[in-house]
């Protein structure tokens, strides 16, 4: 799995999020760590409860991981 350190973003609430982009083979659950709260959320089952059955990507600005 390649990793790419990004820069850090802010979330809605003012508190600042550093993340790594990684690359996505498939069969990869995507999950956020929270660590304001400690909590831990996978988008991938997210995206399944919705019927979205697709495997994460990055967008194409690699910005977003996305489940086209």
């Amino acid at each position: 799995m390649r990793r790419e350190v990004c820069g850090a973003g802010g979330a809605a609430n003012g508190a600042r999020i550093a993340f790594e982009r990684l690359s996505l083979p498939e069969q990869t659950d995507v999950y956020v760590w929270s660590t304001v709260d400690k909590t831990e959320r996978n988008l991938s089952n997210d995206a399944r409860a919705e019927g979205i059955n697709r495997e994460p990507s990055w967008s194409p600005n690699r910005r977003k991981i996305v489940f086209p």
